[in-house]
């Protein structure tokens, strides 16, 4: 995340993801049917609903799992995408990133974002001066196993330098991440699913080598956007949540939202961070944002995934943006996931230990999700093997988790988290 002072133009915020599993509602369109799961697929798109994220301790010294984990008790749910920050040769996944994601009771996915350049440059990057860095983490990234999202030095616009030879021209970005992607194809990486995520402010968007950064459609997987609105009115980028995701250039021509989906039809369209805010102690109410967001993602079935960033001050220390500097305004939060009937995907579940991915399995069908269900009323009475406290699934242990209560195999269960009703595995 990155937020410059005023008269400065508002940068986007770099997410920390918080959260497992959880969705916003569906377009009446693109909802699933009741006898259908609802899945990820191979770059992680949810075949229904979009997956809900959240990025918590931004600016702080806490703990970032530590941070997402209260971050998912405020917003009264779990999220899909854990969102973490690195840069040059840091070693990631972390040890604590990865115990996130082998949570069985809140399976989350990785959104890694990555500095590549930092200590170098792009031009550098894409020379393969950093070569040794890349394949290292190719090693790390096999090694993990999992699925996860890698965004390549999110909001590159802000660090454009748009001279001739500085090593950070737009065209140095787009090569940089094209060396980067391929050359982790080529040490055979497959798990690595990669967002190219822009800032999508108007002033950037006017700028002659604004599509320059993009690196090619075959070297990018999803389309990502960071973008925040104010509540406050008069203040920097005042609006609803449908103005953060339309943004045009100041010279006109087609806003984010649709010249995503039109100049790279197809792409799956990622809300890597957003959020609303207001300057630090002029508290003022966020409800009429968050009351938009499902409203306007019925509007537009092409967005899979939002990130919330959550910060009670951003790198300035003058903008709140946490969910919960009102009463009224977390409530409001809250509401986006509380609507019925709701079914919500998970993201970056592995292959079981037959080779068999259980989010395909033909076993696992759903019913209606009824409010509240009961905990851990599994719809397969698929039994845990006792003696090892895995899941017997057709005389086969697979590596989901068992089900404290019911002594039932995790897979295939209806939860129940903070009184809210999700559709998936807990």
């Amino acid at each position: 995340m990155r937020l410059a002072k005023l008269p400065k133009f508002l940068t986007a915020l770099t997410a920390v993801f918080a959260g497992a599993a959880a969705v916003v509602a569906p377009s009446a369109a693109h909802a699933a049917p009741a006898s259908k799961t609802c899945v990820t697929d191979a770059k992680l798109v949810p075949t229904c609903n979009v997956l809900w994220g959240g990025a918590a301790g931004g600016f702080t010294s806490a703990p970032r799992d530590l941070a997402l984990k209260g971050w998912e008790k405020t917003s009264g749910r779990t999220a899909s995408i854990f969102h973490q920050y690195h840069k040059g040769n840091e070693v990631f996944p972390t040890k604590a990133e990865i115990a996130m994601t082998n949570d069985p009771a809140n399976p989350r996915v990785l959104l890694e974002n990555w500095k590549i350049a930092y200590g170098s440059s792009w031009a550098k990057v894409a020379k393969g001066e950093q070569d040794a860095r890349i394949d290292a983490f190719a090693k790390r990234a096999k090694a993990y196993g999992k699925k996860f999202f890698l965004v390549l030095n999110h909001e590159p616009e802000n660090d454009v330098i748009a001279r001739t030879g500085s090593g950070w021209e737009a065209k140095d970005f787009a090569a940089m991440y094209r060396h980067t992607i391929l050359r982790l194809r080529a040490q055979g990486v497959t798990n690595v699913v990669n967002v190219m995520a822009y800032m999508g402010n108007e002033k950037w968007m006017s700028q002659s080598w604004w599509a320059d950064l993009y690196p090619g459609d075959e070297v990018v997987d999803w389309i990502g956007l960071d973008s925040y609105v104010s509540v406050e009115k008069g203040y920097y980028h005042y609006g609803t949540f449908a103005d953060l995701l339309d943004r045009k250039p100041k010279k006109g021509g087609l806003g984010f939202y649709d010249w995503a989906t039109t100049k790279h039809a197809g792409k799956p369209v990622m809300v890597a961070e957003w959020g609303a805010y207001h300057r630090v102690g002029k508290i003022t109410d966020k409800s009429a944002v968050y009351n938009g967001v499902v409203a306007e993602l019925k509007k537009r079935p092409a967005i899979k995934a939002i990130v919330h960033f959550d910060t009670k001050k951003d790198d300035q220390g003058d903008r709140d943006i946490s969910i919960d500097s009102t009463k009224t305004g977390l409530a409001a939060f809250h509401r986006q996931h509380q609507d019925r009937p709701r079914r919500f995907p998970e993201a970056g579940r592995q292959p079981d230990l037959q080779g068999e991915d259980r989010l395909t399995h033909p076993e696992h069908k759903r019913r209606p999700v009824p409010h509240r269900a009961a905990l851990c009323r599994c719809l397969e009475r698929k039994r845990c093997e006792r003696s090892t406290g895995r899941c017997c699934w057709d005389g086969v242990l697979i590596s989901g988790g068992c089900c404290p209560i019911s002594r039932l195999c995790v897979v295939g269960c209806w939860t129940e988290v903070s009184g809210l009703v999700w559709a998936g595995r807990s």
